[in-house]
């Protein structure tokens, strides 16, 4: 990291009579290390003699490298000067407190979109056209240009497009692909399609026959699909979808299977089976090729002290075992967020492939988790400490911070153009009760409806003004 000081090599000194600036460098970190940012940038403020200790290189690059991995990001040409704006995106995040907002409508007004998916700076949206048929629409949010999936190969018409762009169950993304999951008509065929995210050009499209019975979970790593088959009872069977060859193929049948992960660099499948039977519960770990080669298993016992997991709502029917299985990846890092036994909890399950070890992390909900709020989703995980939720029972948007297990709450503030649309589409708006989906990465957070959506950006060095929107007007409060 440019700027880097060694905490060794750093000498603090300062007058005995102040507790703090008298401490051990290596014993202030320890304190500092559960402070937020924007704390340590206040304590700046106190004294002169605060303000040479806050400033020093080795607590400026000790906090900017822990907020880094905060937000998931790699310590390589970040700059200790720019650590200000890394702590104002932390906080941002950590608080519900975006660098800006904007409202962005639909284009081709009501109904909004059936699927959204933020990925790469770049917001992808699906729509079913009057026609009966489907368009998956791109806005490019550095630009603010708008383009289509292309509809065909090569300048040949492919029969399947169409279809495949039409009932669209799951969107998926990467820096480089987009894949769309879709039902056929009849329902009993499944197809997969692989996208250039920058030529918006079909690279290829699968067809997964006699899958009726099948209720399909996908998560994309890189070039790697991962599709899990959810039957009504185990086993679940996973296949690897490697869309630089284009080979699809089965790996094996897991029963309970409730994480998994791809190293697409080793080739490598991490996936967990868990035995909520057993007290207390029994997890094995096994690690596959990407040809289907069993190449280790691993069993230990899951700790969870005070808890317990709600097996019924876990497994009690098809329903269940399939929405249950949303995993969500971040680099080396693979999630999946389980119900509790009380209501308002849940268990996010959490896998390092770098250190390879399996965690465990409960967060506790303001309002009872009601089922259809982790299909649509009504949650989504910014980064792997924040997850942020839309609570529909108290109107306002609940975040879950993962690193120090706290919940806040941000309320809901329309912008004036949302609700003057809203009321011409359905005569009056009931506040906010039409917010259907959530989504976002570390940069930014959205919350869509029939009319538009909200654009919360954090990253205080992406905050772009797009096309159709203008500055964000408040709603007057009653």
């Amino acid at each position: 990291m440019a700027g880097h000081v060694s905490a060794q090599s750093s000498q603090v000194r300062l007058k005995n009579d102040d507790i703090v600036c008298s401490l051990p460098l290596e014993l202030l970190l320890n304190v500092i290390e559960y402070l937020d940012p924007a704390d340590v940038v206040r304590n700046r403020r106190v004294s002169k003699r605060w303000r040479s200790l806050f400033s020093s290189d080795a607590i400026t690059t000790f906090v900017l490298r822990q907020t880094l991995a905060f937000l998931n990001l790699e310590e390589k040409d970040v700059a200790a000067a720019d650590a200000i704006a890394y702590f104002r995106w932390r906080h941002g995040l950590q608080c519900g407190q975006p660098v800006k907002k904007i409202f962005l409508p639909w284009r081709e007004g009501p109904p909004g979109p059936t699927k959204v998916l933020y990925r790469s700076r770049r917001l992808v949206y699906s729509k079913q056209e009057n026609s009966g048929g489907g368009i998956v629409e791109i806005l490019d949010l550095e630009t603010g240009k708008r383009s289509n999936l292309a509809h065909q190969q090569s300048g040949e018409p492919n029969d399947w497009t169409d279809e495949a762009l039409s009932g669209i169950m799951q969107l998926l993304g990467s820096d480089r692909y987009i894949v769309t999951i879709s039902i056929e008509a009849s329902g009993r065929s499944s197809y997969l399609t692989a996208w250039d995210i920058h030529t918006k050009q079909l690279c290829t499209l699968r067809e997964i026959p006699d899958s009726y019975f099948y209720f399909v979970r996908a998560s994309m790593t890189k070039d790697k699909v991962i599709i899990v088959h959810v039957e009504n009872r185990p086993p679940d069977i996973v296949y690897i979808w490697d869309l630089t060859s284009n080979n699809y193929r089965k790996i094996s049948s897991f029963s309970n299977l409730l994480l998994w992960h791809v190293d697409p660099e080793e080739n490598i499948l991490v996936a967990f089976e868990i035995d909520w039977d057993a007290n207390p519960p029994e997890v094995k770990q096994t690690k596959w090729t990407l040809t289907g080669l069993l190449l280790d298993t691993r069993c230990f016992s899951l700790s969870l002290p005070g808890h317990h997991v709600d097996k019924i709502r876990l497994e009690g029917s098809w329903y269940h075992r399939w929405h249950y299985r949303r995993v969500v990846t971040f680099d080396n890092k693979a999630l999946n967020r389980l119900p509790c036994g009380k209501e308002g909890d849940t268990i996010d399950l959490i896998y390092d492939g770098t250190i390879d070890k399996l965690t465990v992390r409960w967060s506790d909900c303001s309002q009872p988790i009601i089922v259809y709020e982790l299909i649509e989703p009504f949650y989504v995980h910014l980064t792997p400490h924040i997850a942020y939720r839309w609570n529909p029972v108290n109107k306002r948007v609940e975040i879950f911070n993962g690193a120090n297990q706290t919940t806040a709450m941000r309320p809901y503030i329309w912008d004036i153009r949302e609700v003057n649309a809203g009321r011409s589409f359905h005569d009056e708006v009931e506040e906010s009760d039409e917010i259907d989906k959530a989504f976002g990465d570390r940069e930014v957070f959205g919350l869509a409806t029939d009319i538009g959506i909200q654009l919360w950006f954090f990253n205080p060095n992406f905050a772009p003004d797009l096309p159709g929107t203008g500055p964000f007007i408040e709603m007057p409060r009653e």
